[in-house]
């Protein structure tokens, strides 16, 4: 099967979409035998990122995998973000059109060969991108059965507008979309989109990669005593993820039980430095920036919790990743995390944004050895069962499959 993936940023980029399609690109090729080419922008970061870095390699084959950079405008983005701004301060919103340009990618190239490549499916993410609106756009002989892996943050409040008008009817046209949740599914649903045409997948890991560890050179490195407790968190490092939020509920358990330390993990980025000055002096809490795979997963066997307050994902990879690791996991109360953590089996959630019901989680794990082993291995147990890279891979797989015979049915 030739099968194209088109999204924003691929390898070497570093993201939970990146992440996913890298993992399901590889094993198509290995475990299938598949033709796959994913069609990416040139850059480590997104348009809409303050941040650009340019990867040179416009064509590459890694892995099996045939990488093709494009290039896009950039020009307009610092004129747009301050209008985007601007907008939202006087009017708390800003046109659709804006959105479309800020995020783009505004890429001539990429959408022609889009247009022209041979595939028998493409399977494209996420939902804020341009090239999102294939299945709007496909017309002739070239036209293609279309995939739409969404990734798309819902959250509780359900007159909240996450995603524009045209997104949805891009959504409506494909023969498939694959959500990461059941409450992405049912929030689909309530928008309009047909139930048959849903497939709930989620992300993956590799249990193998996390057997071997360094947890005691990990925590001596970060000077962390046999009786300590390592609250750790992995991820971007944005607002959105609600670091500050976790950093004081530490603060806040630390009141009870001085043997809990904090480490802050992951990519970096514009809001690093702020990071960086909101933990200055606190001799409790450590910031590491992007770290390898393999300190990532030292990282998770050396800690004694893994913790996360944001309160916006897809999914949550970093849950799956502390799991295959035999860590419990703390967490946001909310709809797309409750669809993977089961609480008081597998975890504990809280309530969002709250730094003290946040503090009584970590501190009643903290306090109680046992209730830590349990729900770790409970959490390992269920990453095993239907979130390894090979289970979700074969979803996506069928998902394609399916694609494919409905697009020949509409044709014929």
């Amino acid at each position: 099967m030739k099968i194209v993936h088109v999204v924003l940023n691929y390898y070497p980029s570093k993201g939970g979409t990146q992440w996913l399609f890298q993992n399901i690109s590889e094993r198509l090729v290995k475990n299938y035998n598949d033709e796959v080419t994913v069609l990416t922008v040139d850059s480590y970061y997104g348009p809409e990122k303050k941040n650009y870095k340019k990867i040179e390699q416009a064509t590459e084959i890694h892995n099996g995998v045939k990488i093709e950079r494009f290039e896009f405008e950039r020009k307009h983005l610092p004129l747009l973000r301050t209008l985007v701004k601007l907008s939202n301060r006087l009017f708390k919103k800003h046109p659709e059109s804006w959105q479309e340009k800020l995020y783009g990618p505004v890429s001539s190239s990429l959408h022609n060969r889009l247009q022209s490549i041979e595939a028998d499916v493409v399977c494209g993410s996420s939902s804020a991108y341009n090239f999102m609106y294939y299945p709007l756009e496909r017309k002739g002989i070239n036209s293609k059965p279309f995939v739409f892996m969404g990734a798309i943050h819902f959250t509780e409040n359900k007159n909240e507008k996450v995603i524009r008008a045209k997104t949805l009817k891009a959504i409506a046209a494909s023969e498939f979309y694959i959500a990461n949740t059941l409450f992405e599914k049912e929030r689909l649903i309530e928008e309009g989109i047909h139930e048959s045409n849903i497939v709930v997948a989620g992300c993956g890991v590799e249990p193998n990669d996390f057997m071997n560890n360094n947890r005691v050179v990990t925590r001596k490195q970060l000077t962390i005593a046999d009786d300590e407790i390592l609250i750790g968190f992995v991820g971007r490092q944005e607002p959105l993820k609600n670091i500050d939020v976790l950093i004081e509920a530490v603060t806040t358990a630390r009141k009870q039980n001085n043997k809990i330390k904090l480490v802050i993990a992951g990519a970096d980025s514009w809001y690093t430095p702020q990071l960086k000055e909101l933990i200055a002096g606190v001799e409790y809490v450590q910031l590491l920036s992007n770290i390898s795979e393999t300190e990532k997963t030292n990282l998770y066997h050396a800690i004694d919790v893994f913790a996360s307050a944001s309160a916006s994902e897809s999914f949550g990879i970093v849950f799956i990743e502390a799991w295959a690791c035999k860590k419990p996991v703390v967490a946001s109360n909310v709809g797309s995390v409750r669809c993977v953590i089961d609480d008081k089996q597998n975890g504990l959630l809280s309530i969002p944004f709250n730094a003290a019901n946040f503090a009584a989680n970590i501190l009643q794990l903290a306090n109680d050895a046992a209730l830590r082993n349990e729900l770790g291995n409970n959490g390992y147990a269920k990453m095993l069962t239907n979130y390894t890279w090979d289970v979700i891979t074969e979803k996506y797989r069928n998902t394609y499959l399916q694609a494919i015979q409905k697009f020949k049915s509409k044709a014929a």
